[in-house]
C-alpha cells in the first residue's frame, strides 16, 4: 500500500511539473536612428545650389519634439509627457508595480535638423488575479504641425532612416481563463506639402511595425515578431522658388496582458520539466522492479 502511495505522489509531483504557471509577460520597442537627407539638383544649368533649411516647426520653437510614457493597471497609472527644441534631448518614462515605458530622443548634432535617434519601450506583466497591466510609449519630431523645412528651386530631396521594431507576448490568448494579451511597435516617417509646381499637394510615408494580437483567438504559445527595414520619404520642388514642407519621424508602442499569471501554463514544457518527467518515470520504474525482486 505505501509503495502505491509513493508512485501516486511521484505522479502528483510530475503533473505539478507539467503544470508551473508562467509570468503573463508583454514587451515591445521601436527605434529609428541614423537619418540621411540627400539632395538632387534638378535643374544644373539655373546656378541655383541645392539647399534644404529647417525653421524647426510651425507651432512653436520649444515644441519640436516630443516624447510620452504611460503605464496603467488595475490599481493605478503614470503618465509623463515632455517637450523640446529638435536637437535637444528629450525623454520620458512611466512605471508603476509590474509595467513600465520610456520614450527618448537623443541630441541631434544638427540643431535644426529632426536627426539622432529615436526610441521607445515597454513591458508589463500580469502577476495576480483580475491584474491587467498596460503601457504606451512614443518618440516624434513635429509634435504640432511637423518639422518644417525649405526646399529650394529645382530640388529633390529624400529622407532615409533605419528602423526596428520588436514586440514577444508570453501567452496571447489564454483558453482556460478567457483573457488576452495584446502588444505592438510601429517606426515611420511622413513627408508632405504642396505639389511639386506649386499648386496641388505630394506626400510620401514609410513604416514598419510588429504586433501580436489575440484578443478573441490565439495559438496559446510566446509570439515573437520583428522587423528591420530602411524608411525612405521623398519632397520635390519642380518650381522656380522655394517650397515649404513638413516632416515627420517617430516611435510608438504599446501593449497590455489581463492573463492571469495562475492560468499561464506554458504551452511546451520547459528542458528542466522534461528533466524531472523523465527522473519521476525512472523512480517508478525503480519502485515497480523491487516490487518484482521481492
Amino acid at each position: 500500500m505505501k509503495s502505491v502511495f509513493k508512485k501516486i505522489a511521484l505522479a502528483g509531483a510530475i503533473a505539478v511539473a507539467f503544470a508551473t504557471p508562467a509570468v503573463a509577460a508583454v514587451s515591445a520597442s521601436a527605434t529609428i536612428s541614423d537619418l540621411t537627407i540627400a539632395l538632387y539638383d534638378l535643374n544644373p544649368l539655373d546656378g541655383i545650389a541645392p539647399t534644404i533649411t529647417w525653421s524647426n516647426t510651425s507651432y512653436d520653437y520649444n515644441y519640436g519634439t516630443s516624447t510620452s510614457a504611460s503605464a496603467f493597471g488595475s490599481y493605478g497609472a503614470s503618465n509623463t509627457y515632455n517637450y523640446a527644441p529638435i536637437g535637444q534631448a528629450n525623454s520620458s518614462a512611466a512605471s508603476i508595480l509590474n509595467a513600465a515605458a520610456n520614450a527618448s530622443i537623443s541630441a541631434s548634432t544638427s540643431a535644426g535638423t529632426p536627426s539622432g535617434q529615436y526610441s521607445a519601450s515597454g513591458s508589463a506583466s500580469a502577476t495576480d488575479l483580475y491584474s491587467s497591466k498596460g503601457f504606451n510609449a512614443a518618440a516624434q519630431s513635429g509634435t504640432f504641425g511637423s518639422s518644417v523645412f525649405s526646399l529650394s528651386a529645382n530640388t529633390a530631396v529624400i529622407f532615409q532612416a533605419n528602423a526596428s521594431t520588436h514586440a514577444t507576448a508570453s501567452v496571447g490568448y489564454d483558453f482556460l481563463s478567457g483573457q488576452n494579451e495584446y502588444v505592438s511597435a510601429q517606426a515611420f516617417l511622413n513627408v508632405s506639402g504642396p505639389g511639386a509646381s506649386g499648386n496641388g499637394s505630394q506626400s510620401s510615408s514609410d513604416s514598419i511595425s510588429s504586433s501580436i494580437q489575440n484578443y478573441y483567438w490565439g495559438n496559446g504559445f510566446p509570439a515573437n515578431a520583428q522587423s528591420l527595414a530602411s524608411l525612405a520619404g521623398s519632397f520635390v520642388n519642380s518650381s522656380k522658388g522655394s517650397l515649404t514642407g513638413s516632416f515627420q519621424l517617430g516611435v510608438n508602442v504599446s501593449g497590455s496582458t489581463n492573463v492571469v499569471a495562475a492560468a499561464a501554463v506554458a504551452a511546451v514544457p520547459e528542458p528542466e520539466s522534461y528533466a524531472m518527467f523523465l527522473a519521476g518515470l525512472g523512480l517508478i520504474g525503480a519502485v515497480a522492479r523491487r516490487r518484482q525482486l521481492r
